[in-house]
Order: C-alpha cells, then sequence, then structure tokens
C-alpha cells in the first residue's frame, strides 16, 4: 500500500498569502506550514476530474500562537493604530 501518492510544491510567497487571506477573510489563524496545505488544497479543487469531490485537511492546533510571527506583524501594528469609534 502506497502511503504517498504524490507531492505537491507551492512557493514561500503563495503560503504567505493564503495564510494572510485566512486570517483577514475568514479569521482562521494558522502556520505557513498549514498556508501552503491550504494553498494545495484550492489548487486540487479547482482541476477537472476534482469537480464536485469534497477535498478534506485537518488543522489540529489553536491558531492564536501565530499572531506573534513576524508575518502578521504589519496585521499587529494596524490594529495597535486603531482608534475607538463612538457607538450611538
Amino acid at each position: 500500500m502506497d502511503i504517498m501518492e504524490k507531492v505537491l510544491e507551492v512557493k514561500g510567497e503563495d503560503a504567505v498569502k493564503m495564510v494572510q487571506q485566512l486570517a483577514l477573510q475568514k479569521q482562521i489563524y494558522c502556520s505557513l506550514t498549514k498556508g501552503h496545505v491550504w494553498s494545495q488544497q484550492i489548487e486540487l479543487a479547482k482541476r477537472p476530474e476534482n469537480r464536485g469531490k469534497l477535498i478534506v485537511t485537518v488543522h489540529p492546533s489553536a491558531g492564536e500562537r501565530y499572531l506573534s510571527l513576524a508575518l502578521f506583524e504589519g496585521l499587529r501594528k494596524e490594529a495597535e493604530a486603531m482608534q475607538p469609534v463612538p457607538v450611538d
């Protein structure tokens, strides 16, 4: 029985973009490793042979620990600079 069918490559910058996109759009905080996985999951889902199929990945760690990474430094600085807005 083969354990691994195929190795998929992801560019580092694609993983970074995916991690940032997940954080901003979905409030999913993850590491670069998981950014690689998500990036490839999406690419696999786009393939015609996978149309209508369910593609599943498991990410068993909490994401808040990744917020201290340099990857999120820009977002952290932006959040720190925010000013409170009164609510009527």
